[in-house]
């Protein structure tokens, strides 16, 4: 086996991790008189002190503010309509959903679109089984390529 072999092989195991660090999720809650703004990295983490911006259909600023340690950040709930919510935590960690403001009732409503912190942290078996096939056929490819040499090697060399 080539000397660059387990080097490339470690690389690439690696590179889909780095890849995917810390992409950033945010979702949308009416609580009763307030939206509750949350924030969650793609490892479980809250950003603590990462901006939030809330804009109406016409661009105007509604609210805006900073999370706390736990990633959250509330504001008073706007009239209805639809609002563009912004969640920047710096270092290019940014995020963005639309959140639909209706009738509110006493409970909970989730009022943004995308995914929920529980399905935004779910493990991606889907998307691990294609990398990992990725790198099986990448590696299937470099020792089909080196058979090859070697046989042409072989078939080259002078007959003693």
């Amino acid at each position: 086996m080539s000397r660059y072999a387990l080097p490339t092989l470690l690389a690439l195991l690696l590179l889909p991790t780095l890849a995917l660090a810390h992409a950033l999720n945010v979702e949308c809650w009416v609580k009763g008189e307030k939206v509750e703004v949350k924030a969650t990295f793609d490892d479980g983490t809250k950003p603590a002190q990462a901006a939030v911006s809330v804009v109406d259909e016409q661009g105007a600023a509604i609210a805006a503010g900073r999370t706390d340690k736990h990633g959250l950040w509330t504001l008073p709930t706007p009239g209805p309509g639809r609002y563009r919510v912004v969640v920047d935590a710096g270092a290019g960690h940014r995020a963005e959903t639309l959140m639909s403001i209706g009738d509110v009732t006493g409970d909970p409503q989730l009022v943004s679109t995308g995914p929920t912190e529980e399905e935004f942290l779910r493990t991606r078996w889907l998307q691990i089984g294609c990398g990992l096939g990725a790198i099986l056929l990448f590696c299937l490819v470099l020792w089909g390529v080196q058979r090859v040499r070697k046989k042409s090697a072989v078939s080259e060399a002078p007959a003693s």
